[in-house]
C-alpha cells in the first residue's frame, strides 16, 4: 500500500511501504494516523496519512518544517521549489497527490488569494503533464474558489478535499463537484468526534453491531466520498478500516435527517 502525506505549503508526499508488520510498531515517536479508505470493486485500499516511517524518507521535524505558520504558498514558483523540496525530503521521483491546501491563508481567511492560486495551480498542472504527479487537486475551496481555477487554468481538479461529516449542509458544493467531476476527500468525517455520542448516530450503530465512528465512515462512502478518519489509537484505526458492511437505504434516510454542524450543538 501506499504511504500518503499531505503537507500545509499545497504539497502531499507519499512513498510506498510494504510491510505490514509496521503496524504493530510500539514507539513514542508515531504521529497521528489518517485513513484515506476508497471503496473499489475488488476490495479497499488503504492510504496511511503522517505515517512514521524511514522508508518514506522521513525526517524528524518534517511536518513542522513544513506546517502552515507564516508558510503559504500562493505563487508559480514557490509552488515548485515546494514540490522540489518534497521529493528531495523524500527520496522520490514523484507524488500521487498535490493539492492547494486553502484559497487563503488560515490567519487571513477570506482574503482574495484568486491569482495566486492560478499561478500556484498553473506550477502544479505543468508537474501532472510532465508526469511528476499522478493527480493534483484542492482542499477547502467553495464553488466560487473552484471556478477560479477552472476558468483560468487547463485542469479540472481532480480532489477537493474538504472538512464534511453527517449533518453538515454542503450540497451546493458537493453537487458542484460531482457535475464537473471532482472527486471528494472528506476529512474530520467523524464531526471531531462530537458526532460520536449522537444518539441517533448511536442507535444506527448498535443495529449494524458496530461504532458510531464506523457508521459516519461508511455513510460517506456510501455517498461516493473518501473519509479521512484520524486517531492515535491502534485499536481505533484498525477498527475504522472495517467498513465492509452496508447501511441499508432507510438508515441512510434516517442519518440524512441529522442537520446542523455538531461543533455548534449546545451553543
Amino acid at each position: 500500500f501506499k504511504v500518503e502525506c499531505t503537507m500545509n505549503t499545497n504539497a502531499s508526499i507519499t512513498g510506498k511501504q510494504s510491510n505490514w508488520s509496521v503496524l504493530k510498531r510500539k514507539t513514542k515517536r508515531v504521529l497521528n494516523y489518517f485513513i484515506v479508505i476508497f471503496g473499489v470493486a475488488l476490495g479497499i485500499f488503504f492510504y496511511w496519512k503522517y505515517f512514521y516511517t524511514y522508508s518514506t524518507g522521513y525526517r524528524a521535524g518534517l511536518l513542522q518544517k513544513f506546517s502552515r505558520k507564516g508558510n503559504i504558498i500562493k505563487t508559480y514558483e514557490g509552488a515548485k521549489k515546494a514540490f522540489a523540496k518534497t521529493l528531495k525530503a523524500l527520496g522520490t521521483d514523484y507524488l500521487d497527490l498535490f493539492i492547494i491546501h486553502a484559497p487563503w491563508p488560515w490567519n487571513e481567511m477570506g482574503k482574495n488569494c484568486d491569482e495566486g492560486n492560478v499561478q500556484a495551480y498553473k506550477a502544479m498542472e505543468e508537474l501532472y503533464m510532465l508526469g511528476k504527479i499522478r493527480a493534483i487537486g484542492v482542499s477547502n475551496f467553495e464553488i466560487e474558489h473552484l471556478e477560479n481555477i477552472i476558468k483560468n487554468c487547463d485542469i479540472v481538479p481532480h480532489v477537493n478535499q474538504i472538512g464534511h461529516f453527517i449533518g453538515i449542509d454542503h450540497k451546493d458544493l458537493i453537487e458542484y463537484c460531482e457535475e464537473k467531476e471532482i472527486f471528494i476527500i472528506a476529512y474530520s468525517p467523524l464531526g471531531i468526534g462530537y458526532l460520536l455520542s449522537n444518539e441517533i448516530i448511536k442507535e444506527v450503530a448498535n443495529k449494524y453491531e458496530v461504532s458510531p465512528a464506523q457508521i459516519c465512515i461508511r455513510y460517506l462512502l456510501q455517498k461516493g466520498m473518501a473519509p479521512i478518519p484520524k486517531s492515535v489509537h491502534e485499536e481505533r484505526i484498525i477498527q475504522n478500516s472495517e467498513v465492509d458492511f452496508v447501511i441499508e437505504d432507510c438508515d441512510m434516510g434516517v442519518l440524512d435527517k441529522i442537520k446542523g454542524d455538531p461543533r455548534r450543538w449546545g451553543e
